[in-house]
C-alpha cells in the first residue's frame, strides 16, 4: 500500500482524534504512532463504563478485499478518586515454612507436574517457586506482572507455534527461514521467558518431575529478575555478548535461588560424591562450554560467571573465598548475581571482552574448582538432587 489513510478514535461515540498515516504500509505491517495522552484533557469523563473505538481508513482511501474488519472497540472502566494501592506481600517465616512444608517430598516425587495421569502438581510448583523467589529477592511473584505457564509437552509446542504465528504475520518474507529456525530451537528447550499480552510470560514444558520443572523455572525467574532490575537489557540491540550476560544472570540466579532455600530449610541440596561419573560430567560439560562459547550464549554465560570471580579485580575477595572453600557462599553468590544483573547496558560488550581474554589463564582452575566440590565420604542418602547438578557443581 503506497497511499495514506486516516484512523479515527471515538470515545462513547464522539470523535476525539484523527491520526493520519503516511508513507505507505506493507502487507501485515504494524504501524506505530506516538503515545497520545490527551483524552482526559478533551472531555469530562464521568466514573463508570465507557467505550473506545478505533476506525481504520473510514473513507476507504485504501482498497481492501475485505472492508468490514476495520473497526476495533474496547470497553473500559473509569474510576473515581485515587486508585487503591495494594501493599506488597510480606511473608513471615512461619508462612514460608508452610509453603515449603512438602518441599522434600515434592522434589523426590516421580509424578509429572503436567500432562500425566492424575491432577498434576502445577499449584504445588507455583507455591514452591513463590517461596524460593521471595527468599532470594524479598518479593512475591504474586506482586509481579508475570504469567507462568506450566504446560504439557503438547501444550508447550502449541504455545510456541501460536506465539510465532503472530511474528510470522508481521515479518518480511526474507525473515521466514530465520523465524522458523528460531521457533524450532525453542521447541527443543524446556522453558523460556517471553512477553505476551503486555506481561512477561514464563513458559515451561512441565511434563516432567517437580525437580526438573523447578530447575527450569528457577532459571527463567532469573531472566524475569533482570527484566525487573535492569529492563534496558531487554530493549537494547541483542548483541551476542548481551545475550551471554543475560544467560549468566539467569544461571547465577538459579544458584542463588537454591542456596536461599537450602539456608532456610537447613538441608543441603547440592552435594555430590567423588566418583568417576561426576568427574566425567564436569569435564565433558566444561569441554562443551569451551567448544561452544563463540556460538552458544549459554556456554559463554557459564564461563563468564567464573571469569568475573577469577579475573575482575573488583572481586578479589570473591576469588579468595572461591579458591579457599571451592565455592561461593550465600552472601557472595548474591553479590555476584547483583553485579551481573546491574551491569550497565553500554558497558557489557567491553566487559565481556575483558573477561574472555583471561580464559586461557583460568580454564584449568575452573576444572579444578568444580571437581574440588565432590565429596569422598558422602553417604548415598545425602547425595544432592540430580536436577541441581549444574548449579551445584558448575557455577561459582
Amino acid at each position: 500500500v503506497t497511499g495514506s489513510f486516516e484512523v479515527e478514535l471515538y470515545f462513547d461515540g464522539f470523535l476525539l482524534k484523527v491520526f493520519r498515516i503516511t508513507g505507505g504500509v506493507s502487507p501485515s505491517e504494524i504501524v506505530r504512532v506516538d503515545d497520545w495522552a490527551e483524552l482526559a484533557n478533551l472531555i469530562l469523563i464521568d466514573p463508570g463504563v465507557h467505550t473506545l473505538q478505533m476506525v481504520i481508513d473510514p473513507y476507504d482511501e485504501i482498497w481492501e478485499e475485505h472492508e468490514g474488519d476495520n473497526v476495533y472497540e474496547t470497553t473500559m472502566v473509569w474510576g473515581s478518586g485515587e486508585p487503591d494501592v495494594q501493599e506488597p506481600i510480606e511473608y513471615t517465616d512461619d508462612e514460608l515454612r508452610a509453603m515449603l512444608f512438602d518441599f522434600s517430598a515434592l522434589m523426590d516425587s516421580r509424578q509429572l507436574v503436567a500432562g500425566g495421569e492424575g491432577t498434576g502438581l502445577t499449584d504445588e510448583v507455583r507455591r514452591l517457586a513463590d517461596a524460593g523467589y521471595y527468599l532470594a529477592t524479598g518479593e512475591s511473584l504474586l506482586d509481579t506482572r508475570v504469567d507462568i505457564y506450566l504446560l504439557s509437552h503438547e501444550e508447550y509446542l502449541a504455545w510456541v507455534d501460536d506465539s510465532y504465528a503472530e511474528r510470522f504475520a508481521v515479518a518480511a518474507e526474507d525473515q521466514y527461514q530465520a523465524l522458523y529456525d528460531d521457533r524450532e530451537r525453542f521447541k527443543r528447550t524446556s522453558g523460556f521467558k517471553g512477553r505476551r499480552y503486555g506481561k512477561v510470560a514464563i513458559v515451561v514444558d512441565a511434563e516432567n518431575t517437580v525437580a526438573h520443572v523447578m530447575a527450569t523455572l528457577a532459571h527463567e525467574l532469573g531472566h524475569l529478575r533482570q527484566d525487573i532490575v535492569n529492563p534496558l537489557l531487554s530493549e537494547i540491540e541483542q548483541f551476542y555478548s548481551v545475550n551471554a550476560v543475560q544467560e549468566a544472570q539467569a544461571q547465577q540466579f538459579e544458584k542463588v535461588f537454591w542456596l536461599h532455600i537450602e539456608d532456610f530449610i537447613g538441608t543441603p541440596l547440592m552435594r555430590y560424591p567423588d566418583h568417576q561419573g561426576f568427574q566425567r560430567y564436569i569435564e565433558s560439560t566444561i569441554d562443551g562450554w569451551l567448544e561452544g562459547r563463540e556460538s552458544d550464549e549459554h556456554d559463554l554465560g557459564f564461563l563468564l560467571q567464573w571469569l568475573v570471580v577469577l579475573d575482575d579485580p573488583d572481586f578479589i575477595h570473591l576469588r579468595a573465598e572461591l579458591e579457599s572453600t571451592g565455592r561461593l557462599g550465600l552472601e557472595s553468590a548474591d553479590e555476584l548475581f547483583d553485579h551481573l544483573v546491574t551491569l550497565p547496558a553500554g558497558r557489557i560488550v567491553s566487559y565481556v571482552a575483558e573477561r574472555v581474554v583471561s580464559l586461557n589463564t583460568h580454564r584449568d582452575a575452573i576444572y579444578a574448582l568444580s571437581k574440588s566440590r565432590l565429596l569422598r565420604e558422602l553417604h548415598p542418602n545425602d547425595e544432592g538432587l540430580g536436577a541441581l547438578v549444574t548449579p551445584g557443581l558448575l557455577t561459582p
